[in-house]
Order: C-alpha cells, then structure tokens, then sequence
C-alpha cells in the first residue's frame, strides 16, 4: 500500500467527486472510494488515496476518455470548438490547458513504459519513436509492446496496469514549482 507493503486495505471514507456531462455541460456527482494506510500515516507520510474510476482526470472535472477522444482528433479536426463540444466545457482556454495537461502525461507515461522496456531486453524490442507521430499514437504503441513483453514473460501474477491508470497517475502528480521571475527581499527593521 502507500507504506511500501502488502496488507489488506481498510476503507477510509467515501467522498462526492464530480464529473462534466458534456451534453448538458453540468457537473454530475458520484461518490469514490478512500482508502487509508495506517503504518504510513504513523511514519509522517502520505497515508490516504482516493481510487479514481478509470475515466475521471485527478483534479479536474474534465473526463479523461473525452480528453483521450479530444487528443485523438486530426490536425484538421481539433478546432477549439470541436474539443469544447468533446470535453463539455465553455472555454477554449481551458481545453487547451487540459489538452497540454494530457500530451504532458502522455510523454512521462511513454518514458516511463519505455524504461520499463529497456530494463528487459529480452522481451522484445523497444519501440523506435518517430517524430511525426503523435504523442497518443506513441503511446499506444510503447504501451502495446510493454503488453507484448508481459504475455512473453507470463506474468499473470502481476498484469499491467491499464493505460487510463499510467495517465491518471501521471496527471495525479503535482506539477513541479517553477522558479519566480524575480526575488523578493524581506524589508529591513527600522
């Protein structure tokens, strides 16, 4: 669990979380799950996790099967009002936000598959990453032959995890703090 064991979970609470219907352009509430892990919470360090069902994006309201069928639009077709109408939401601003939220997960998640690749050679080649394919097709192409190489090994014990996991646990991250523009000093005392 989040101490580094194995134990069985123990239930938390259950919490509202709320979703973007993108027909209607409301936000719809359902209820998840929070586990807790106690030796973590007695060492000082995170000790409670929500479990996301696979379509919802970790602090957004904005789906993330839409943000995927948004990401998978041609050059032609990703007009802001097109992904708008996909995510449900009103401003274009916001689309492209989530949208660069998304390639930005896409391309840790494909890194990261891609070391998984390189640690076991011998499973199968490591897929070559073109420069005009986009970051969803790369994706699914890495995440495919990580698959291929846990079918050779015959892990059954300890399958892959689904594509939409590596993508929430990736925009699940808070993002690094980026350095001010400028320095502020601390007023002298009189």
């Amino acid at each position: 669990m989040l101490c580094g064991t194995i134990h069985p979970a123990r239930i938390h609470d259950y919490v509202e979380r709320k979703y973007r219907d993108r027909e209607t352009r409301e936000n719809i509430s359902i209820v998840i799950l929070v586990i807790i892990c106690l030796p973590a919470k007695d060492r000082g360090t995170q000790y409670t996790k929500r479990i996301l069902p696979d379509f919802l994006t970790p602090r957004s309201v904005i789906r993330l099967d839409h943000l995927i069928e948004a990401a998978a639009l041609g050059v032609h077709a990703r007009t802001p009002e097109r992904v708008c109408e996909i995510l449900g939401c009103l401003d274009p601003r916001t689309a492209r936000r989530r949208l660069a939220d998304l390639n930005d997960a896409m391309k840790r998640v494909t890194l990261e598959i891609s070391h998984r690749r390189a640690s076991t050679p011998e499973l199968g080649a490591i897929p070559q990453r073109r420069p005009d394919v986009t970051s969803l097709d790369s994706l699914h192409t890495f995440y495919r032959a990580e698959q291929d190489a846990q079918d050779r090994a015959g892990r059954d014990s300890s399958p892959l995890p689904s594509l939409e996991a590596f993508l929430q646990a990736a925009m699940g991250k808070q993002p690094e703090k980026k350095p001010l523009s400028c320095v502020s000093h601390p007023g002298r005392p009189p």
